[in-house]
C-alpha cells in the first residue's frame, strides 16, 4: 500500500492520475482483468464519507493496459473541494474478490480562483 501525499491538484481543474501497479516480487505488471478500481476523496473531518468518487464501474477510472490504469476527476466535480488537505483511498476488487487498499494517502487541493 502507497501512503503519503499525491501532486497538487486544483479545485478548479480536472484532475488525472496514471498508475501502474508491479508484483513486488517479480518485478511483472500485474493483471487488472476484470478488477473494479474505485478512487474516494473524503473531506479532512469526515472521512467516512467520499465527496468524490470515481470507479471503473463509471467510466471515472479506465484500466489502460497491463498493471496500468488513470482516473479522472472533472472540474465540476473537483469544486466540491475546499483548499487544504483531504485524504484519498483507491481500493481494488479483484475478479476473485480479493480487496487491496492501493493508496490511502493525502491530496492538497488548492484554491483555483473565481469560477
Amino acid at each position: 500500500m502507497y501512503q503519503g501525499n499525491l501532486s497538487a491538484a486544483s479545485n478548479r481543474a480536472d484532475w488525472e492520475v496514471a498508475c501502474e501497479i508491479v508484483d513486488l516480487e517479480t518485478g511483472a505488471p500485474v493483471d487488472l482483468s476484470g478488477a473494479t478500481i474505485t478512487v474516494m476523496v473524503a473531506r479532512p473531518e469526515d472521512t467516512q464519507s467520499a465527496v468524490v468518487t470515481l470507479s471503473t464501474d463509471d467510466g471515472g477510472v479506465v484500466i489502460t493496459g497491463l498493471g496500468a490504469f488513470t482516473w479522472r476527476a472533472r472540474a465540476d466535480a473537483m469544486t466540491a473541494l475546499c483548499p487544504g488537505s483531504h485524504p484519498v483511498y483507491v481500493r481494488i476488487v479483484t475478479a476473485s474478490g480479493d480487496v487491496t487498499q492501493l493508496i490511502a494517502g493525502d491530496l492538497p487541493v488548492i484554491d483555483g480562483g473565481p469560477r
